[in-house]
């Protein structure tokens, strides 16, 4: 294990991963562009391009906790078309294709129907992805929900889409964290943007905010922005 620039620790298994992911691609879609998190971008100029984590939550990985996964997307411009997320200690997987639907180990999986942000399951990976302020926006929110949970990483997202929490609420994210689990939310019913409620596109702010439907979503969007 190394420690990348950004202080980020990085494994032999994350580059590996990556790298293996890479030649297939390439293999099967030569014309296609490449965004991941342990090479530099391919062929962006191609209109589509696949995204890839290796291991979302490597400190999960690194400290025994099995809660990380593989993600891996497909996208253009404008459109998620394609996420895969895989939680392999749990032997976990969640799909979508755009259209298409959104699935959990091979059944269709249904974001929760709550409606009050006063009854909502909140979950983050860590208060220690926040800027001073937007600790301050977020603990604005957790202090309106019916439970507050850290830790998961991608896992929680995957619950999301399952209906077991109908929040998650994160910042200091780049494109290949999320990718892959914005068609698998959507697909689902939820709904995935940045903390203005705009659209989660490459070269955004890092803030995501996930939400079962547009009522929890809309009144989570209020409580962060209180200010």
């Amino acid at each position: 294990m190394t420690d990348k620039e950004d202080s980020s620790p990085v494994t032999i298994a994350d580059k590996q991963i990556e790298s293996l992911l890479r030649e297939r691609i390439r293999s099967e879609f030569p014309d296609h562009g490449i965004i991941g998190e342990e090479e530099a971008d391919e062929n962006l100029i191609s209109k589509y391009r696949w995204v890839i984590d290796p291991i979302d939550g490597t400190r999960s990985f690194i400290t025994g906790n099995p809660l990380f996964g593989t993600l891996l997307s497909l996208v253009t411009e404008d459109e998620y078309l394609l996420g895969l997320m895989d939680l392999p200690m749990s032997q976990e997987r969640w799909w979508a294709t755009l259209d298409g639907g959104s699935f959990y180990k091979g059944k269709r999986c249904a974001t929760s129907s709550t409606q009050k942000i006063e009854e909502s399951r909140l979950v983050c990976t860590s208060p220690a992805i926040f800027s001073n302020e937007e600790l301050k926006q977020f603990q604005n929110l957790a202090k309106s929900v019916r439970v507050e949970r850290y830790g998961g990483d991608c896992f929680n997202y995957g619950a999301l889409a399952c209906g077991w929490v109908e929040l998650v609420a994160e910042a200091s994210l780049h494109f290949y964290d999320i990718a892959a689990l914005v068609v698998i939310i959507q697909e689902a019913g939820g709904i995935v943007t940045d903390w203005s409620g705009d659209p989660v596109r490459m070269g955004w702010d890092g803030t995501v905010l996930a939400a079962a439907n547009l009522d929890v979503h809309a009144q989570a969007l209020e409580l962060l922005n209180y200010s």
